[in-house]
């Protein structure tokens, strides 16, 4: 994602010089993976405590497993 990670304070990135005028991002960690990535602020406002996942492979692997689930 090319964010450092020791610049992490409780799954927010920071604001300073070189983020200037981007939205706050947050942290999340892939319920399928476990990899944590980074989901802007719309996004994470609507995420109601649940984790998003890191990209289409695991949406996909996500939603069979609900699939699966459901059967």
């Amino acid at each position: 994602m090319g964010y450092d990670e020791s610049r992490i304070v409780a799954g927010m990135r920071p604001a300073n010089a070189e983020d200037a005028g981007k939205s706050a991002m947050f942290q999340h960690q892939c319920p399928v993976c476990e990899k944590r990535h980074w989901v802007n602020q719309a996004r994470h406002s609507v995420a109601w405590g649940k984790q998003f996942t890191c990209g289409r492979e695991c949406e996909v692997r996500l939603r069979k497993r609900w699939r699966e689930h459901d059967d």
